[in-house]
């Protein structure tokens, strides 16, 4: 099933998509999502980022790159806020105040049901689905604060989108970035030092979480972003999430 948030005529709305074709439905957060009447095609409507997270919990350090090259002895953790979501096909600003920006392809857990103190083996009962999301940094900021707030906080550097897919295995997929066209990253989701199941395991036993939380699973590589850049995030069966630099 995919689930996403959709304008039109001024309104903001959840849907499933079949086909090229957008059905009604209520909270995709309830016990059980019934297709309503058709709303229109894709094209008829405006995507909006496809959850409205009160969290975003980012794990970092999660796949053997560069900095990364063994396991942490726990997830290694921070928050990005919620006012730097946006959704496909919206604008990345690149903030004056910085020389080096960077993308980080990342499938994101979105949650579905309120969850505290989840064992590994129950934790998929509280995920509502994955979608593709783009850890945009401000990378200069993180190498002279060796800290994430003021690097990772900008508004517009929270992708989501396009899709919440709800039968996806997300151990089991890729995650491809392109830059103008041209792959910039890639890797295996089952390459992640914790699994998604793992990650919602741990988190959940340190606070709630909410329907539409969201967890950033960590990214297979990263690379420089620059003003008038196209960057994709394509996720294998979720989609592609598309967005400009300006």
């Amino acid at each position: 099933m995919k689930l996403l948030r959709y304008q039109k005529d001024h309104q903001s709305s959840y849907g499933l998509l079949e086909g090229d074709t957008i059905y009604q439905v209520g909270s995709p957060y309830a016990d059980r999502i019934d297709k309503g009447k058709a709303a229109g095609s894709l094209q008829s409507v405006k995507l909006l980022a496809p959850c409205e997270p009160t969290k975003i919990i980012c794990a970092a350090k999660n796949y053997p790159w560069g900095e990364n090259p063994s396991k942490s002895p726990r997830p290694v953790l921070f928050f990005k806020p919620p006012s730097s979501v946006i959704g496909p096909e919206e604008n990345i600003i690149y903030p004056s105040s910085s020389q080096h920006l960077i993308f980080e392809s990342e499938l994101v857990v979105v949650m579905g049901k309120v969850a505290r103190n989840v064992p590994v083996k129950d934790a998929r009962k509280y995920v509502l689905g994955y979608t593709c999301g783009n850890d945009v940094t401000a990378y200069d900021f993180i190498l002279r604060d060796n800290a994430t707030f003021h690097g990772k906080s900008f508004d517009t550097f929270c992708p989501l989108g396009p899709y919440i897919v709800t039968d996806l295995d997300p151990d089991e997929t890729t995650i491809t970035c392109r830059v103008n066209g041209q792959v910039k990253a890639s890797g295996a989701t089952g390459g992640k030092y914790y699994s998604c199941g793992e990650l919602v395991s741990f988190i959940s036993g340190i606070m709630t979480l909410f329907p539409g939380d969201i967890i950033m699973t960590g990214t297979p590589d990263i690379g420089t972003l620059n003003r008038g850049d196209v960057v994709e995030v394509d996720i294998k069966g979720i989609g592609v999430l598309h967005n400009r630099v300006i």
